[in-house]
């Protein structure tokens, strides 16, 4: 039985599209490099676990991103560029109808929690699920910023349950990263994907389907 489900934030609970992520496109475009949002997307994925972990920096991270985008760039092109880009990437979009799909699940007598691999504090987490209003249906969240382990480490799932005090047969898990279904089996989760043929042990189109899954378990 189904006790939690774990939630993975960004691309599930929130995401960045071409509107939000617009302002840093503009600002390489005017200087001729034409990016698309996958593609700065793809980029700052590539080394974000790193920096989450704390084996490089905020910066690094920066110049790691526009070096796997090819953009040659001096102290001034990156003080710019990293000023756009901490101004904006954190503007994003609330996914429709989260807080229906959280009021429901609570009702199933069912806990959530949120597990996010951020730089930010839980606290602040916590601040933000409230601007939204949707804390009111969060139990627990947990930051790889407190724990010191992303999404591909057991250790992130594990922290989750001892917050739950709950077994790893008793959640699940959904996210939509390769990385986020390895990390879930290691540490004994069942997990569930948004995006097809990631290692997930079941697929939903759209997050609002969580429930009808839960009641086939």
């Amino acid at each position: 039985m189904i006790k939690a489900i774990i939630f993975d934030a960004e691309d599930v609970i929130y995401y960045r599209n071409e509107e939000t992520l617009k302002p840093i496109i503009d600002f390489l475009k005017e200087r001729d490099y034409n990016i698309s949002v996958e593609q700065l997307k793809k980029a700052q994925d590539k080394h974000k676990l790193a920096a989450f972990k704390g084996k490089i920096s905020k910066d690094e991270h920066l110049k790691k991103t526009l070096e796997f985008l090819n953009i040659k760039f001096d102290d001034n092109f990156f003080n710019e560029f990293a000023q756009v880009f901490r101004k904006n990437f954190s503007n994003i979009k609330i996914k429709e109808n989260i807080a229906k799909i959280f009021e429901k699940i609570k009702s199933q007598n069912i806990k959530i929690a949120i597990l996010t691999d951020t730089f930010t504090t839980e606290e602040k987490k916590w601040k933000w699920f409230k601007s939204i209003n949707v804390a009111q249906f969060i139990d627990v969240i947990v930051c790889s910023s407190a724990t010191g382990h992303t999404k591909d480490e057991k250790e992130a799932y594990e922290a989750v349950l001892q917050k739950l005090d709950l077994k790893p047969e008793e959640v699940i898990f959904i996210g939509h990263k390769e990385y986020e279904m390895q990390g879930a089996k290691l540490a004994g989760v069942k997990s569930v994907s948004i995006e097809k043929n990631i290692g997930e042990d079941y697929y939903i189109k759209d997050v609002s389907e969580i429930l009808d899954l839960i009641k086939k378990l």
